[in-house]
């Protein structure tokens, strides 16, 4: 039984539906979620508080990431689960995903919204730092 869960997005078409079932499933343990957007480290020249910069002078990922999030934080909030989210910057999303749930202490990744499933290796590292990986539910 998962206490808290690690939800990365990139916020493609299918996520949607993922999240619903990450939703479903942190509802049915009383988990927490946490929320994370895997960001290239290019696009963070600005600070990520960019709070202060216009939108329009954004990279388009960082727009994209805060609607992401944002949509996140809705769907926990209409399925009554504790939520954070996170942004992070990394070459490889894995090894965003798998800091960000050894910082938070999530004991399940749940990758199913993102676009690209982890790979062997991926998933392997996940293992073998102890975070267990959710199976792929159909859509």
């Amino acid at each position: 039984m998962p206490h808290t869960i690690l939800l990365p997005t990139d916020g493609n078409p299918r996520a949607a539906p993922a999240i619903e079932r990450c939703m479903r499933l942190a509802r049915a343990n009383a988990a927490a979620v946490v929320g994370l957007y895997v960001l290239p480290c290019e696009d963070l020249s600005v600070p990520e508080d960019d709070s202060y910069v216009q939108e329009q002078e954004r990279p388009s990922s960082v727009v994209h990431a805060g609607d992401t999030l944002r949509a996140l934080e809705t769907a926990a909030a209409a399925a009554g689960v504790p939520c954070t989210v996170l942004t992070r910057c990394a070459d490889s999303p894995y090894t965003a995903i798998i800091a960000a749930a050894r910082e938070r202490q999530c004991d399940l990744v749940f990758p199913d919204a993102m676009e690209r499933m982890p790979d062997a290796a991926e998933r392997a590292a996940l293992q073998q730092s102890g975070i267990a990986v959710a199976a792929g539910a159909p859509p």
